[in-house]
Formats: C-alpha cells, structure tokens, sequence
C-alpha cells in the first residue's frame, strides 16, 4: 500500500517538475529532541529556497522504491532523476550531534553522473535557526559563495546625561580669573586713594610743587580709572562664573510627601509627612 501511494506521487511529482532542474528531497531526521521534530522539513524548505530547487513530495528512499532501486548506487539515482525530469537530485539526513548540535549528511547528485557528499555540524538552537545555518553553509557545495554570518545588531546604550554632576574646571577657572582681575582693579583704586593723600600732603609753593601736584593728580585719576574697569570687568566674570558653578551642582532631590486617610472611630483621620 505505501509504495502504491508513493508511485502515485511520485507520478505526480514528475508531471509538474518537467520545468525544475534541481529535485530537493525531504531531509530524513533520527535521534532528534522533541523540540527539533520539524526542523527537518524547515531546514528542507530553506535549502531549496536557496538553490533555487523544489521539494519532492517523498523522501529518496520511497523514490528510490518506486523505482525498484538502491538510493547508493549511481544508476538508482539516474533513474530517479530521469523520471523526474531533472538534472540534480539532493538528499541528506539530519541527526543528533555531541554538546546539543545537529549533524546533516547532505549528498548532491548531478546526472552526469557526479557525486559529492558534505557533513555539516549545526548549533542553532530552534528549527529556524538550523534552517537559516544551513542555507547558508551549504554555499561551496552548490558553486555559490557562503553568505555571512547574521550578526545581531545589539541597541546602543542611551547617551550618558551629560548635564555635569559639579562645577567643571572651566568654572573654577572664570570664577579664578574674575576674582583676580577684581582683586587688581581694587589695587588700582587702593593706589589711586594713597595718590590722593600724598596729593592733599603735598606743599604747593613753588612752580615745582605745582608741577608735582598735577602730576599726581594724573596718575590718580589714571588709576581710578583702571581700576574701575578692572573691578567691574573682574566682577562680572567672577559672577558669572558663580552662576555657572550653582547651574552645575546636582540637583536636590524632592521632599519626600506622604498622603494618608486612615479610619479612625467616627470619621477618617487624614495624615500629611512632608520631609526637609
């Protein structure tokens, strides 16, 4: 009864291959955990998908009987292909493997005849995985280069806060720079004041006296101005620089609030903590 109802398929697999040259028979598995019992007719799909070939409808060795011929030998094989129309016919089986991998005996047979034989060792885990694996190892026994590797493209890590968590050495350095310019233009004013009292001191009765007041009186006024700018200017630096290193220091957490309504005899009492 069963190779009746191969013969039957195997007919009807030959009148619609007439068009295929690449026969991609169901992959046979043995020894496979029970969460790999599909994964060979996946890893089947996806090796046809990537030779371009289509899946017969029976495994080799149902063909194989079908044709009253052993699948090892060379002239079982032609027959088969010859039956079906094609000019390659692929055939492999898929078993267990030592530390959990999968192990796939694959045969590629040209009509010609050729004849090559490839074992592959798997480690995907699922039956996608081992089927997307094989499609892509298999290349060199199909003349096609091997694709890469799927690389998982890991999500960057968010950009770290870049707010600083205190002031910054630039800071320091403003706030270093303006108190320093501050600190000369209070010099300027300090001199110009001791100007002053030198100039209120100093005698006025002789044309050299004079000549010596006014001279002071310019250098006074010299410094007064100097040391104004300097002052304002140092200033303004210094308080911006203050402002900056407040903007920099980590904020403050928020005062922790607790809310509470708890029943009490006759009504409700409302609690309200706020910590400081």
């Amino acid at each position: 009864m069963t190779r009746w109802l191969a013969t039957v398929v195997l007919v009807a697999t030959t009148a619609t291959a007439a068009a295929d040259d690449t026969k991609v028979f169901p992959l046979t598995g043995q020894t496979l955990p029970p969460a790999l019992a599909n994964a060979p007719e996946a890893m089947t799909d996806a090796l046809a998908t990537s030779i371009s070939g289509t899946v017969a409808s029976v495994p080799i060795e149902d063909a194989a009987a079908v044709s009253d011929c052993d699948p090892d030998t060379t002239a079982c094989l032609e027959k088969i292909a010859k039956q079906l129309g094609v000019k390659r016919l692929v055939f492999g089986t898929v078993s267990g493997a030592p530390a959990g991998k999968v192990r796939v005996v694959l045969t590629r047979f040209d009509v010609g005849p050729a004849r090559q034989q490839r074992t592959y060792t798997l480690d995907g885990g699922t039956a996608r995985e081992l089927a997307d694996e094989l499609a892509r190892v298999t290349g060199e026994l199909f003349d096609r280069p091997a694709a890469a590797p799927v690389v998982p493209v890991e999500p960057k890590p968010p950009p770290p806060d870049e707010t600083p968590s205190r002031p910054t050495l630039s800071t320091w350095i403003m706030i270093g720079i303006g108190a320093a310019v501050t600190g000369v233009g209070a010099g300027y004013l300090v001199s110009a004041s001791n100007l002053r009292d030198e100039y209120d001191a100093a005698p006025d009765d002789t044309l050299e006296d004079i000549q010596h007041l006014m001279d002071l009186e310019a250098t006074g006024n010299s410094r007064v101005k100097i040391g104004r700018v300097l002052v304002i200017g140092g200033g303004i630096v210094m308080a911006a620089g203050i402002v900056r290193a407040i903007y920099q220091l980590p904020p403050r957490p928020a005062p922790a609030t607790a809310f509470d309504i708890r029943p009490t005899a006759g009504g409700a009492a409302v609690s309200f903590t706020r910590s400081f």
